[in-house]
């Protein structure tokens, strides 16, 4: 597994473009529905795709002291990540299917959304970040 990985310092750096990128993604969607222009898709989709990048670096890469305990949190993680995505996977489909909700493309909308562009992935990305930081921090 630990051959799979990138370095530490690819953590660090990735960590750093994931933020100024989230932080360049929400100034431009500020500003394009301020000034009540439409978002130019090409950069939208570069800002996303960075913003893949940069989160899976983050991911896969080593913490300083890597053993076997680290590899423990590692699977740990993704097991409690594929877990909270099967449940949500479940939810949303539940809802849909019993239609509890008010108008007809509430739900629908909402749906496209959160699974648009990768959206579901990159937070459950995220989420295994912040849980396997959690964890090897204890």
């Amino acid at each position: 597994m630990n051959k799979m990985l990138f370095p530490h310092w690819v953590q660090r750096v990735s960590l750093a473009v994931f933020i100024l990128d989230y932080i360049a993604m929400m100034v431009f969607i500020f500003w394009s529905v301020y000034n009540d222009m439409a978002t130019n898709k090409a950069l939208e989709l570069g800002l996303l795709i960075v913003l893949f990048i940069s989160i899976f670096c983050c991911v896969f890469s080593r913490e300083k002291r890597e053993d076997e305990y680290i590899s423990k949190m590692r699977l740990q993680s993704v097991a409690i990540v594929a877990a909270i995505a099967f449940l949500v996977a479940i939810v949303m489909n539940i809802i849909n299917l019993a239609k509890l909700y008010d108008g007809p493309d509430d739900m629908e909308v909402y749906n496209i959304r959160m699974f648009r562009n990768g959206n579901f992935i990159i937070q459950m990305a995220i989420l295994y970040f912040i849980i396997f930081k959690i964890k090897v921090r204890r």
